[in-house]
């Protein structure tokens, strides 16, 4: 029996999630972001891995991005204590405005016609993160080209629906016997492409149930 997504928010990603199945997907997009804040209006993201595979997760391609945080931006103690990123070390990093050009160029091969993007998070946080930084900067046009916000699914949502005890990253990939180096985005998004390997093949044809 498939468990009810708990949320309307959470249920519309699984809807368009199953929709985006049934129709051109080509590759998945996994992303994970180590960010200055829990808001996305008000923090910035610091560290962005993503990983592009094909269906088969087969990896293409992967890369780490960092990007200085904005003036304007707060800094949560607390997210540095998870992250563990020194804001020294983070004002170091190249320009926003750059990192965003060079994420851009790295999703440059891929449409979000046929590429879903896959996180470990409740809620689209990661994507949420991500689109508000290229608002900013009036790329968000750019950035739809190549991912798109009908084309997201969450691993949180697939672990709920395989009914775990528990969701949370480590306790999954302790579960699963899956490396993981908590709050490093590498070692993240590389912990939720295995997860979401796994259960897409778990689900089989419930995920378009």
């Amino acid at each position: 029996m498939v468990e009810a997504a708990p949320d309307l928010l959470e249920k519309s990603l699984f809807e368009r999630s199953k929709e985006f199945h049934r129709s051109n997907t080509e590759h998945y997009c996994f992303l994970d972001l180590e960010t200055t804040g829990l808001d996305p209006f008000r923090a910035d993201w610091i560290t962005a891995a993503f990983i592009v595979t094909d269906i088969n997760h087969l990896v293409i391609k992967k890369n780490i991005f960092t990007a200085r945080p904005d003036r304007s931006s707060c800094w949560d103690e607390g997210a540095e204590k998870i992250h563990k990123i020194p804001r020294d070390v983070a004002d170091s990093y190249p320009a926003r405005v750059d990192a965003l050009h060079s994420v851009l160029a790295f999703l440059s091969p891929y449409s979000s016609t046929s590429t879903r993007l896959v996180f470990h998070a409740n809620g689209g946080f990661d994507w949420n993160f991500l689109r508000c930084s290229f608002y900013k900067y009036d790329l968000a046009y750019d950035l739809y080209r190549h991912l798109n916000y009908k084309n997201l699914e969450s691993t949180i949502d697939l672990s709920k629906r395989l009914k775990h005890e528990k969701n949370s990253l480590d306790y999954l990939c302790g579960k699963y016997g899956i490396s993981l180096k908590h709050h490093d985005a590498e070692s993240d998004v590389s912990a939720c492409m295995e997860l979401h390997k796994i259960f897409t093949r778990k689900l089989g044809d419930q995920l378009f149930s």
